[in-house]
């Protein structure tokens, strides 16, 4: 972890290249799927297999803003990152499955001469989505633990001396100076 606070204040600048990682293809995507048409199977295959190619950006942009917390020490910033890229990693599961559900039906509506390409690009996807699912979710759980082991209590300094208060085992004895 960062030891300067200079350093520390240094860091911080990067969280605006970690969130427009993390969120240019999000916006991306939404741009490209509207209007919604979830009833076709066109659609949705679509807006499948949109989702599993922004991934690695997504999750670059997620791990910049994991680092730069944990660098800033930045418990509530290290939370925030897990439980976003947690959702991501937990959204992308369903989809993995609708993706194998609605590449059944593309397959049935495809020429013959389009099928094998077709099925092996969905083949390629959904094991790219299964790769992103299990990188969001370890780097959900990891930003976690950190933020967890990151909240252990330091201990208290003691007055005026700047040290920190330890308990050796020592007895304190009190005297009244009045004797």
């Amino acid at each position: 972890m960062s030891q300067s606070l200079t350093a520390a204040r240094e860091a911080r600048f990067v969280y605006p290249l970690a969130i427009a990682l993390a969120a240019s293809p999000v916006l991306e995507l939404a741009a490209r799927l509207w209007p919604l048409k979830p009833y076709l199977v066109q659609w949705r295959f679509q807006a499948e297999l949109a989702l599993i190619n922004l991934a690695p950006v997504f999750l670059v942009g997620m791990l910049i803003w994991v680092a730069v917390a944990w660098a800033t020490e930045s418990v509530s910033m290290q939370r925030l990152a897990s439980v976003i890229v947690g959702l991501f990693g937990l959204v992308m599961l369903p989809t993995l499955v609708l993706l194998a559900l609605d590449m059944m039906q593309v397959l049935q509506m495809a020429n013959s001469n389009m099928r094998s390409t077709l099925r092996n690009n969905t083949i390629v996807s959904g094991a790219k989505g299964v790769l992103a699912a299990m990188a969001a979710l370890s780097l959900s759980l990891g930003a976690w633990r950190m933020a967890a082991s990151a909240e252990v209590e330091v201990p208290a300094r003691r007055p005026g001396s700047g040290r920190p208060d330890t308990d050796d085992g020592d007895l304190l004895l009190v005297t009244d100076s009045r004797d």
